[in-house]
């Protein structure tokens, strides 16, 4: 059943998901899906940049309006935006994006490391 209001996530988010075998086994791949990049398309018909997941900041923010999925292991068709959801909430851990004044980095990294973390660079 399609979202009604599509997925919202991270570039880092994105790129992840873009990238799980879980998600995309060989020969998988997306149909008539519509995803936008910062409020511009960047997977659809209008794209202009191919829709090259890597190129993505980590901090953007990725919303999935449609889409399908098509397995051809499994013959199965399943909707990107149920898919990214269930893939977003199995996920164990969370993103953020942080604005710090200059020279801070490394401290937070610091902090960061002692929770188990690390930083996402462009």
């Amino acid at each position: 059943m399609t979202s009604p209001v599509g997925v919202t996530m991270s570039g880092a988010e994105f790129r992840a998901f873009y990238n799980d075998g879980a998600v995309w086994p060989e020969g998988a791949y997306h149909d008539d899906a519509i995803v936008r990049v910062d409020g511009k398309v960047f997977i659809g018909d209008e794209a202009k940049n191919g829709g090259d997941a890597s190129s993505l900041s980590p901090a953007c923010v990725v919303h999935i309006d449609q889409g399908w999925i098509f397995n051809p292991q499994s013959g199965e068709t399943e909707d990107l935006c149920d898919v990214a959801s269930k893939w977003l909430t199995a996920q164990k851990n969370d993103h953020f994006v942080v604005s710090l004044p200059k020279g801070q980095r490394e401290a937070l990294a610091a902090l960061v490391a002692t929770l188990g973390g690390v930083l996402v660079d462009e």
